[in-house]
């Protein structure tokens, strides 16, 4: 029901009035689609003249229900956090401040009449919460001051005078709570400062969140610029299986055809009109959702029974053969089955799934490829020793396995030769005694061809003799370059250089280069001391007067020297005087990038196999 009311002069006698049922309803549709859980019947002034302009802010707050939920639409992690860190209060002060919020503007309107609000910000009167009010803020600006003549007001009771109203905005009612020196002012306080704490809060989790998403983004981009184009899930083409079977075969014998198409009754009839007979009839048919790789495996499977020459036809010779053949289709049509994937969506769907600790075998450390490498010299060795140990002496000579090859004890190293017109034919030193016999297989071969001579071969499994003039080869190489009398020492006559080298388990290695021969010589007697003293190799060392062989890695520490010019890894100097970075994989070495810094190229290489290490690598990461 709703009852009329006289406003002064001067203020707006537009008035609405409205009953509590009809203001219920409205401000019901207006927080509709927010789906706030508020009561509305205990925050609206239960009164008989109920004036939408303004709100009884005290009675909002101690009346509102402390549990803030939206719809399921509408659901938010701020909504969780606030109902989380917020007191009973607290929340009351939150619903009521979004309530006015979402009603009125914050400096346009002046909703709060300060006689409802006075006491509970802590003020002991009406009279100093109006001091602080002139103190602090502008008339008309920032609070109205409303004179009403109210019908039932006696003359007696207030001589004359108006009731007088003071009506703040929503700002100036706000600041007004956290000037007041107060208990509740200081309590208004505390809940500012903790709710722009939890909107900080909020945001640097949505800021992390975005930053997250880019860096998602921005590697998801990467893999598809680096992927290359496949042939994707949607190339597969679905059809059918089907066995067709000859009808001319009379009795217990089967000739039948299985192919894949994708229209049976057009294919049959192609068949049939190729046939003089027309004596093909289809005998069973199934799907498939990839009918080439269906008919690939039924073909493999049943390969026994396909006729030679005959691409698609196979032959029978009862009905258990061709029970078998049925079986079989259907088998390995449903293993086939568990790949069917339609899109990428599904195939994420399926990794999710997968455990890559269990299906992918562990990817070898440095160390254990270390280790193997050293085990494997090692077992070589000692299967040299132990040919050496089963074969007699012949004066300085022992005797191998193999035709025209012997150990000479003064070199420690196996010498090739070859009795010819009376004369042994040198065709060289070799450390290992199976390529002393291939020297030696390859110029008996080019003996027998060229000089009709009848010279036995060894057998060397995994060999192919090649005939070869290895004298005339030797007198070739010994022109292009100037030998040495030293061990591990040649002459690069393009350098005009000597050169250090050693060979081991088949492999040589370059241990650096001198104008001084003796030099040479020294870095080759510290390596071979190194390989005795490690592997119990017999590498004989040269006589060098006045010096004292120690065994050193000489062949480390030049690779070292060579790869690490900085003190970071995976930065080394360029001859440009710019920083490269670099990384090593499957034995290759991959570049990064030039910097024009030490430090650029060291966080560039940081960033690269941090990635890798993500991914089972173990990378060192350099300490800046």
């Amino acid at each position: 029901m709703a009852i009329s009311s006289t406003l002064t002069p001067g203020v707006n006698k537009n008035i609405l009035l409205f009953n509590l049922s009809t203001l219920k309803i409205l401000f019901k549709i207006k927080i509709l689609k927010y789906n706030i859980n508020i009561n509305m019947d205990i925050f609206i002034n239960k009164k008989d003249l109920i004036h939408p302009e303004t709100i009884n802010f005290t009675e909002l707050v101690k009346n509102t229900n402390t549990i803030i939920k939206l719809g399921d639409e509408y659901q938010s992690k701020m909504i969780d956090i606030l109902n989380n860190e917020f007191t009973d209060k607290e929340s009351q002060w939150y619903i009521a401040n979004l309530y006015i919020y979402m009603n009125y503007h914050p400096t346009n309107e002046y909703p709060i009449n300060l006689e409802n609000v006075y006491k509970m910000i802590g003020f002991a009167n009406k009279g100093n919460a109006m001091k602080t009010i002139k103190r602090n803020f502008i008339k008309d600006e920032d609070y109205k001051i409303f004179f009403f003549q109210m019908e039932k007001n006696k003359s007696e009771e207030t001589r004359g005078r108006k009731e007088e109203t003071i009506m703040l905005n929503i700002d100036t009612f706000k600041n007004l709570c956290m000037i007041s020196k107060t208990e509740c002012g200081k309590e208004i306080r505390k809940y500012y400062v903790k709710l722009e704490n939890i909107y900080n809060k909020l945001i640097k989790e949505e800021l992390d969140n975005q930053k997250k998403m880019i860096e998602e983004k921005d590697k998801l981009i990467q893999d598809l610029e680096n992927k290359p184009d496949t042939e994707g899930f949607s190339s597969r083409e679905g059809g059918e299986i089907y066995v067709a079977i000859d009808l001319t075969k009379k009795g217990h014998t089967k000739i039948g055809m299985i192919g894949m198409s994708t229209n049976l009754d057009m294919r049959l009839s192609q068949l049939n009109v190729g046939s003089s007979t027309q004596s093909l009839q289809l005998y069973m048919h199934f799907k498939t959702f990839d009918k080439i790789l269906a008919e690939r495996l039924i073909h493999q499977s049943l390969h026994p029974f396909r006729i030679k020459n005959r691409k698609e036809w196979f032959y029978f010779k009862n009905n258990l053969e061709l029970a078998y053949a049925i079986n079989a289709i259907k088998q390995i049509l449903a293993f086939i089955e568990q790949y069917n994937i339609q899109d990428s969506t599904q195939f994420q769907d399926i990794l999710k799934n997968i455990n890559m600790d269990e299906e992918l075998p562990k990817q070898k450390t440095l160390d254990e490829l270390q280790k193997e490498t050293e085990q494997k010299t090692k077992d070589h060795n000692n299967k040299i020793k132990k040919i050496n140990q089963n074969v007699g002496q012949q004066g300085c000579h022992r005797t191998g396995n193999f035709k025209g090859v012997g150990f000479v004890t003064e070199k420690q190293q196996w010498l090739a030769q070859i009795q010819y017109n009376y004369n042994n034919v040198f065709l060289g030193y070799y450390t290992d005694e199976i390529d002393g016999a291939k020297a030696y297989n390859d110029y008996a071969a080019y003996l027998n061809q060229t000089e009709n001579t009848n010279f036995a071969l060894n057998d060397i499994p995994g060999y192919k003799t090649v005939p070869r003039n290895i004298p005339e080869l030797n007198k070739q190489a010994i022109q292009e370059k100037k030998t040495s009398k030293f061990f591990g020492v040649s002459y690069d006559s393009k350098r005009k250089i000597y050169v250090a080298g050693i060979r081991l388990t088949g492999k040589t290695y370059n241990l650096g280069n001198n104008l001084s021969e003796i030099e040479c010589a020294k870095l080759y007697n510290q390596q071979a001391l190194f390989f005795n003293n490690k592997f119990n190799t017999i590498y004989k060392l040269n006589d060098i007067p006045d010096y004292v062989t120690i065994p050193k890695d000489v062949y480390s520490e030049l690779s070292s020297k060579k790869i690490k010019t900085s003190k970071y890894n995976g930065v080394s100097l360029t001859k440009d005087n710019k920083w490269a970075c670099s990384y090593m994989m499957n034995r290759k070495k991959h570049h990064i990038g030039t910097f024009d810094t030490e430090l650029e190229a060291c966080k560039a290489y940081n960033d690269t196999v941090s990635k890798l290490n993500e991914n089972g690598c173990n990378y060192k990461i350099n300490k800046i």
